[in-house]
């Protein structure tokens, strides 16, 4: 697969792609590239996100519902963030993202099932992570469900729980973008989470 603008290769990206693919899709990058068994896939570009918002006019619809929310109002952040995830979900993706989404995806095999994961460039900061506040969906299939999917990722930027926490640790909404991370499915034999710190002590 080429280098893109809207797809790239997980065998393209590492480190130094964070800002384009997040942070989840720059260590599987990284990991493909020393030779990991990493299921192959490609990163959603946050070129394609910003796209989306461009095309559609979503950045100011976005500032718009979150001026003047209070973080400690969850109310008034639940009715903020369901009406950016509402305006996000109701429209179409650009014909040329939607198409390098398709292509990439068809390269991969179609029908495969995969993940299609949340990748955002505010993950796991030095004083902030945001582990489990962006959706991820498993087990799709074809290009229409991987679209949706790809599109359910770029709304979940705005789950509830998403924008309280930005709120909270004020970074800014606007300066966040996403990348999305598809992914083969694989059948694990057996799974789990390495701690390299005491997550109570550090």
């Amino acid at each position: 697969m080429s280098k893109g603008l809207y797809t790239l290769d997980f065998s393209e990206i590492g480190t130094e792609d964070h800002d384009r693919v997040g942070g989840k899709c720059a260590s599987l990058g990284d990991m493909t590239q020393a030779g990991v068994a990493v299921p192959p896939g490609f990163a959603v570009t946050t070129d394609a996100y910003a796209e989306m918002l461009k095309h559609h006019g979503l950045q100011a619809e976005i500032e718009r519902h979150l001026k003047g929310v209070d973080p400690d109002d969850l109310d008034s952040v639940d009715r903020a963030a369901q009406a950016i995830r509402i305006r996000i979900r109701s429209h179409h993706l650009p014909e040329s993202v939607e198409a390098a989404i398709r292509v990439a995806y068809a390269e991969m095999g179609e029908g495969m099932p995969v993940a299609v994961r949340s990748s955002a460039t505010a993950e796991d900061m030095p004083d902030a992570s945001f582990a489990g506040q962006q959706d991820t969906y498993l087990w799709v299939k074809g290009g229409d469900d991987v679209v949706a999917k790809v599109r359910d990722c770029w709304a979940s930027l705005y789950t509830t729980r998403a924008v309280a926490y930005r709120e909270k640790n004020k970074i800014s909404h606007i300066d966040v973008l996403m990348s999305v991370g598809v992914q083969k499915m694989v059948n694990a034999k057996t799974a789990g989470v390495a701690m390299t710190l005491d997550p109570v002590t550090g």
